[in-house]
Formats: C-alpha cells, structure tokens, sequence
C-alpha cells in the first residue's frame, strides 16, 4: 500500500503509466481488439455515430393518406396488411427487449473480465469468462433490480403528474394550460434531475469500486456495498472530488473522440455512398420497394454497423484502458486487496529498486496465460 491514498489527482499518472505499459509496451494487436471487445461489451465506448435512411427511395408512399382523404395516414406497406404490419411490429419489439437483457447479461460477466485485464494485463477472452461467470451473474441480477427500482421511482416521481394533467385536460388543451405546463415543468424537472444523478453515481461506484470488493473478496453484492460506503464515509471529500474528476475527464475525451469518430466514420462511408450511388443509377426502381428498403437496412445492422463499432472500439482503447486504470489507481490506494492484486510481490531476487509495475519474472507463473501484461503479473 503506499504511505497515503492518492487523491484523484494524483491517481492520473498511474494510469497513464498503466495505459501506455499495457498497448504500448510493446505493441501487441490482440490486445487492443480484446480491449475494444471488451469496451463495447460493458459500454465503455459508447458510439457516437449513427445512420440516417431517410430519402432512400419514396418512403412519403408508405405513410401517405390517399388524396383528398381526411383521415389520418395510416402506416401500410404494399403487400403487408395491418394484422401482418402488428405481427412484425410486435416481434421486433420482442426481440429488441430479448436483445437488451443478452447484453446486459454479457456486459455483467465482461465487467469483471475487464477489471482483470486492466489489473492484471490477462486478456484471454474465453478464460476470463470462464473464471468470472458466476460473479457476472449475481452483479447481472443486482443490475436487474437497480434498473427495477431506478423504473419505479421515475414512474412514481412522473406518472402521477401526468395522469393528473390527463385527466384535467391539460395535455389535450396544452396551449390553454401553457402557464400551468411550464410551472409543473420548473417543478418537476429539477427532481429528475437530482433523481438521475442519484442512479447515476450509484452506478459509477458499482462499476469502479463494488466490481473490485466483489471479484476479490467473493462476497455478496449487498456486504460489497457495506464496505464501499464505510469507505465512502471516512473520505466524502476524496470521492466527490473522483466524480467531479471523472464528469471533466469523460467531457474532455468524448469531445475528442467524437471528433476522431465523426472523421473515421466518413472515411468508412464513403465507399457505400459510391455504391448506393451506382445502385440507384443502374436500376432507379430497385430502392422503391419496401422489401429491397428493409433488406438494405438489415445488412447495415447486421454487417456495416458492427464493422463500424469495432473500428471506433479499437480507437477508443486507450481511453477505455485509461478510465479503468484511473478507477483502480484511486481505489487501490484505499483498498489493501486490490493495491496487491495490481502490485504483486516480485519473485525472489528481484532489484529492491525495480519501479513500481515491476517486469515480468522469466518464467511466468503456471496460471497466467502467455499473453499477460509484462509488467502487471498476474
């Protein structure tokens, strides 16, 4: 442990010096792929891009009312009836739900898999998992229940209002209760606000500290917070000072990286433009039918934006690397079981004067895989 905890400050140049060992020293391609794998798993990296369809093909026909009819338009897709549309509808809907909770399963066992990469260099995908499932699951159900309870709150802060200006008309007659509206607005917005940063921090302290307490002492969600607030406690003024820390570093980063994101994705669309182009000037009709629509939005989800993701992942690895890195610099200052698993003893006739991420030993222990981080032993 050193003499003192770092402060949040202090916690930057450990991490930077944590980054730099792990991609840079040397330069190895697995590990930025596994990192940036393991970044978009856990929502790290968050995409700053996204995709427009808008204007391919006449897409006015398919929500367009007949002229001269008063009635509203109505969704339709030639050769689709209403029952057909539903169905569809109701499946995507399904499968989108069904989606959200896999990821959230995968990015609840990728969390510990992360915070074992960025401690120890390990990288292994597939023993990761295997190593840290169970601990994945149980922080799987506690995110299940914080979303739960997160859902209730906002609807009992929210529903209650709106089904009070529903049922006096003022939703129906807004521009009669515009007065009315704007008051419960000033009222109501400050709540959700404070509300939303609750969860928030609530939420940065599972992933930075809780995942730690859980993956190395094995021990209940609930006791892992126990211990985190007594630490909390003792050292308000350290760990509000990381949060303000973290909100500007996460403000500064994601500026550049959205810039570096916005150039790369231009670059990787320019190719699809040309041939959307050719496309649409060798067969104009083809990108009016919904089919052909529905087809060419399929491969950009299925192909494109995966490819897309990825090549913003590995960019954003160092950033990745270096967030983690910050979190556990901080927090193993204060935590003794963690400052060891990051810092363990050098072998036997080690230098006294190695520097603090000492160099790998010859021969690497029997449990570390061969592509562990020279320099962060496991």
């Amino acid at each position: 442990m050193p003499i003192k905890p770092l402060s949040a400050v202090e916690s930057i140049r450990p991490a930077v010096d944590r980054t730099e060992k792990f991609l840079f020293e040397p330069f190895r391609w697995a590990r930025w792929w596994r990192l940036a794998l393991l970044g978009l798993a856990t929502g790290e990296f968050a995409s700053q891009g996204g995709c427009n369809f808008r204007g391919i093909g006449n897409l006015g026909k398919i929500t367009r009312p007949e002229s001269g009819s008063s009635a509203p338009a109505i969704p339709h897709i030639p050769g689709i009836g209403p029952g057909q549309l539903a169905a569809l509808i109701t499946i995507v809907v399904v499968l989108v739900v069904l989606l959200a909770f896999v990821h959230l399963y995968v990015a609840s066992v990728a969390r510990f898999m992360f915070f074992d990469t960025v401690a120890t260099g390990r990288s292994r995908l597939r023993e990761g998992w295997s190593r840290w499932h169970s601990h994945g699951v149980r922080y799987f159900l506690f995110q299940l229940a914080f979303g739960g309870i997160a859902l209730a709150f906002y609807l009992v802060l929210v529903g209650p209002p709106l089904l009070l200006a529903w049922r006096m008309g003022i939703i129906h007659h807004l521009k009669e209760h515009l007065g009315i509206f704007l008051f419960a607005l000033l009222i109501l917005l400050p709540l959700v606000f404070v509300l939303l940063l609750i969860f928030a921090i609530i939420a940065l302290f599972a992933k930075d500290f809780a995942v730690p307490i859980i993956a190395l002492e094995d021990i209940t969600i609930p006791n892992a917070w126990r211990k985190l607030w007594a630490m909390v406690k003792a050292a308000k003024g350290d760990f509000a000072i990381y949060v303000l820390m973290k909100i500007a570093m996460a403000i500064v980063v994601g500026i550049v990286l959205a810039i570096i994101d916005v150039i790369v994705f231009i670059i990787l669309a320019i190719p699809f433009v040309i041939l959307a182009v050719i496309a649409v000037a060798v067969s104009p009709g083809t990108f009016q039918s919904p089919v052909m629509i529905a087809l060419l939005v399929t491969l950009t989800a299925v192909i494109v934006l995966p490819v897309v993701l990825f090549v913003l992942g590995v960019i954003a690895a160092p950033a990745v690397m270096f967030y983690e890195s910050y979190a556990l610099s901080f927090f193993g200052s204060r935590y003794e079981p963690l400052w060891n698993f990051m810092h363990p003893e050098p072998p036997p006739g080690t230098p006294a004067s190695e520097p603090p991420l000492p160099s790998a030993p010859e021969s690497p222990p029997p449990d570390m895989p061969p592509d562990a981080l020279p320099g962060l032993p496991s």
